[in-house]
C-alpha cells in the first residue's frame, strides 16, 4: 500500500490536487495486480474519483480497467487488453471500448487565420470500440487487421469564462451530432 499525493496543472481546467492510494499485489515476486483509486479536485470539474484496476495475469498479457466520475458532466469508463500469444502462438490481440464526456474541450473556428480570441468551448461525448489482431513473423514483421467504430455527440461545455461553440458557431455543420 502506497498513498501518493497528486498534483495537475491542465490549461483545459487548471490545478487540481488529490490523494491516489495504490495497493500492489505480487505473490510471486512479480506484479499481478495493481489497484489505484483516486480522489482529486480542481475548480473547473469539482471533486472526482476514479477507480484503476491493472491485472496481468502473465508477462504477455493485461487487462485494465478505467472508471472516472465527477461532479461536473466529466466521466469515462473504458476497458483494454492486450496479449501476445493469445489466443495463439505468434499473434497478439489488442482490444479495447471507452464511453467518456468531456466538457472541456475548446474550438477556435476552421482554417490557418482563426484567432485567440475565437476560442469557445463544447462537451464531447464519445463512444467507441476497437481491436487489432497480428501474426508475427520472426518476432520481426507483423502482419495485422484493425477494426474501429466511434459515436459522438457534442454540447454545452462547462468552462464559464470561454463562451458556448453552440453560441458563436451556430450555424456550423455537425453540431449536436
Amino acid at each position: 500500500f502506497v498513498p501518493i499525493p497528486v498534483v495537475f496543472s491542465d490549461p483545459n481546467i487548471g490545478v487540481g490536487f488529490g490523494l491516489m492510494p495504490v495497493v500492489l499485489l505480487h505473490p510471486e515476486r512479480r506484479i499481478e495486480w495493481l489497484f489505484a483509486p483516486q480522489v482529486d479536485y480542481n475548480e473547473t470539474e469539482g471533486a472526482a474519483l476514479t477507480s484503476r484496476v491493472y491485472w496481468f495475469p502473465t508477462t504477455r498479457r493485461e487487462l485494465v480497467i478505467y472508471n472516472s466520475e465527477s461532479t461536473s458532466v466529466q466521466r469515462e469508463h473504458s476497458a483494454r487488453f492486450r496479449g501476445r500469444d493469445f489466443p495463439l502462438p505468434g499473434t497478439d490481440l489488442y482490444a479495447r471500448g471507452y464511453h467518456a464526456v468531456d466538457g472541456t474541450k475548446r474550438f477556435f473556428g476552421f482554417g490557418s487565420e482563426t484567432l485567440e480570441d475565437d476560442e469557445t468551448d463544447y462537451r464531447l461525448v464519445e463512444t467507441g470500440a476497437e481491436g487489432d489482431f497480428g501474426y508475427w513473423f520472426w518476432d520481426v514483421l507483423r502482419v495485422s487487421g484493425t477494426l474501429r467504430y466511434r459515436e459522438g455527440e457534442d454540447g454545452r461545455g462547462i468552462i464559464d469564462d470561454v463562451p458556448d461553440t453552440q453560441d458563436v458557431f451556430p450555424t456550423l455543420n455537425g453540431l449536436g451530432r
